[in-house]
């Protein structure tokens, strides 16, 4: 195998590589969106949970204090969940965002590396041209 063969080679196994790097992150990408559209709706349905138990808190202001502060608790711990479930929600956008860049790097790093394998094989082969030009003229003059 000579040598154009083994960079052609190299630079078919790169860009393997490279498929399945960004097929794994897409498949990444579609969990954490799905994560996300979960954390979401578990969001909306806290939000609404945290407008009826404020609700029932105004309401009770006129009745038994125990039942008010059991509602009261109930709310605080309610917020402190929603607080929670917000900033995984964050720290999940931005771990897919480094990874995202990561990627972006490494997808540009071996677009860089497979054009110039493919500029080292076009002189590599215009180099061959002119030898066996050269063979040619040599062979011609014997």
């Amino acid at each position: 195998m000579d040598e154009t063969e083994e960079e052609g080679q190299k630079e078919t196994q790169s860009i393997e590589a490279l498929k399945r790097d960004t097929t794994q992150l897409s498949e990444r990408i579609r969990s954490r969106e799905e994560e996300i559209r979960t954390a979401r709706e578990r969001e909306t349905k806290l939000k609404e949970k945290i407008e009826k138990l404020e609700k029932e808190c105004t309401e009770l202001k006129n009745s038994s204090d125990d039942a008010l502060a059991t509602k009261e608790r109930e709310l605080k711990e309610t917020k402190q969940e929603l607080k929670e479930l917000q900033e995984n929600m964050t720290q999940l956008n931005t771990e897919l965002i480094e990874e995202l860049r990561l990627q972006v790097q490494r997808y540009q790093r071996l677009t860089k590396t497979v054009s110039e394998k493919g500029d080292e094989i076009d002189r590599l082969k215009m180099r061959l041209s002119e030898k066996e030009e050269e063979l040619k003229r040599f062979g011609n003059k014997s």
